[in-house]
Formats: C-alpha cells, sequence, structure tokens
C-alpha cells in the first residue's frame, strides 16, 4: 500500500517535524488525534502501523465533514476532485484565481468534499480562516502557481484514504469530550501559544492552561500515553511542566506569513513508550 498523505496544506502542520516527534509515537491499539488539523501525524502513525484503530476530532465540522464523506464514498469524491484538478491545472494565474472563488462559492451552497479539496489544496497560505460571521473567507493562492507548482493532491489519495478511514471513528467537537480508550496513544497539536496567525477562533492562555491540565489528567490512567506540542514561547510550558512527571524536548521551527520564523517549540510526553524500532 502506498503511503497515506495529508489531503491538504495546513498552517501549523507537523509534516516538516515528524522526525522530532515520530520518535515518540510508538504502538498503542488507539491512536487518537483530539486536534486533527492536517492529519500529518496521524498519517505518519497510519503508514508505520503504530495503531490498531484510530480517533480523530477537531472541532471545525466542516473540515471533519470530508472525512465523514470520503469514509462513506471516496470514489465519487476522488473522480469529481480529479476533474476540477485537471482544469484548475490548465488555467493561466488569472484563471486559477475565478476559478478559486467560483469553487468557494460553489462549496458555500453545497458543501461539496471534492470542491472544499481544491480550496484547500490552492487557498492562501494554508491558513483557514472565516469571517466575522464565521463563514470560510480565506483568499487564493494562486500566486503560489507561478513557478508552476501543481496541486499535490491526486485522487489516488483519497481513495486511500477511503480505506484507512474504515478503521478511524471520526468526531467533531471539543477536545475534552474525546472518547480515550484502554491502551491509547494521544497527539495533542492544539493551536499555539502567542502564535495568531491562521488562527480564528480563539485559544487564550487561560485556553492553553485548560488543555494541558486535560493532558495531565488523561496521563494519569496508566494505560494512556499523552503528547502535547505548541510553542514555548516565554517559557511557558517548560514553567508548567517544571516538578511534573512528563518529559520535555525542544525542536526548531518556522512558520508561515513570516511570523515567529526563529520559534522554538516544545513536545511535551507523558508516559512514554519505549520501541526498539528506528524511525
Amino acid at each position: 500500500m502506498p503511503d497515506l498523505r495529508p489531503l491538504y496544506p495546513y498552517a501549523g502542520g507537523k509534516r516538516k517535524y515528524i522526525e522530532d516527534i515520530g520518535r515518540f509515537i510508538q504502538h498503542a491499539t488507539y491512536y487518537v488525534e483530539p486536534f486533527f488539523g492536517g492529519g500529518a501525524v496521524f498519517c505518519f502513525a497510519v503508514n508505520l502501523q503504530r495503531a490498531k484503530r484510530f480517533i480523530i476530532n477537531d472541532v471545525r465540522e466542516e473540515i471533519i465533514d470530508i472525512y465523514r464523506a470520503i469514509k462513506n464514498d471516496s470514489q465519487p469524491i476522488a473522480r469529481e476532485f480529479g476533474e476540477l484538478k485537471t482544469k484548475y491545472e490548465a488555467l493561466s494565474i488569472g484563471g486559477k484565481e475565478q476559478m478559486y472563488y467560483a469553487v468557494k462559492d460553489y462549496w458555500l451552497k453545497t458543501r461539496s468534499a471534492a470542491h472544499k479539496l481544491i480550496i484547500l489544496n490552492t487557498l492562501y497560505g494554508a491558513m483557514y480562516q472565516v469571517d466575522t460571521d464565521g463563514v470560510f473567507d480565506t483568499a487564493s493562492g494562486h500566486m503560489r502557481f507561478i513557478r508552476g507548482r501543481t496541486i499535490g493532491l491526486d485522487p489516488e489519495q483519497i481513495m486511500l484514504w477511503g480505506e484507512v478511514l474504515q478503521n478511524t471513528d471520526i468526531n467533531s467537537g471539543d477536545y475534552s469530550e474525546v472518547n480515550i480508550p484502554t491502551d491509547s496513544l494521544v497527539f495533542c497539536d492544539p493551536p499555539y501559544l502567542d502564535v495568531g496567525f491562521g488562527y480564528d477562533m480563539p485559544f487564550t492562555t487561560d485556553d492553553q492552561l485548560r488543555c494541558f491540565n486535560w493532558c495531565c489528567d488523561t496521563a494519569n490512567r496508566s494505560d494512556v500515553s499523552v503528547i502535547m506540542t505548541n510553542n514555548d514561547s516565554r517559557d511557558y510550558f517548560t514553567n508548567l511542566c517544571s516538578g511534573k512527571r512528563v518529559r520535555t524536548i525542544r525542536y526548531s521551527a518556522t512558520y508561515s506569513a513570516g511570523v515567529n520564523t526563529n520559534s522554538e517549540e516544545i513536545a511535551m510526553i507523558w508516559n512514554e513508550r519505549k520501541s526498539s524500532l528506528i524511525l
């Protein structure tokens, strides 16, 4: 089976940092991801068969609906996406921009999964944003195609996701409501502290503390391992972890849109799972 890849780029995604994080994604019966986003770490866990079953969740239901639709019937979505992709890539720069907004308008009326995948693969800076009424409103990213770049997603990947999702429970809601079964590995990648780009849903310092405490409480169960990543601005999480039974590692990170380009991220690991497997 070919490797599973994210369906779309996502601001704050972990694809670039999988070597830093992946060594802690070890075997469990369940892999649980309460802040799904683009799913790069989920893909890693699937490809290396780190779990028997998977549970994914995101508060943004219109994103989760794409995965529900693909799980239900991936073939027509893959076919329609392929047709739209071919049409898009044949257009001029100006034509790409016009098609982006036409596809966006169509999706707002129909909630077509194929059309939303086109949007997510061509929007500006991989930053999902909404207007004051909560309606999706990210601008076109057509200018990034000037140097001949194409949409990375292929219809075959959508079909592959359709297979993988048959073994995945899909939820939409607050992370604290996600059921954590026996023998689970939980990976939390919430909106980051002091990094505002790409986020239209407020996640305050109080929310950060609530999420950290939820991870601590979840890891009180000896059969559950938890990993949380974040920006360690002001040593906020380093100080929270002081005196607690949690391992921390730091790694350098670069963010899009020229914001915090030389930041340092932190991974916090509760109940670390050991493995002799090499990443």
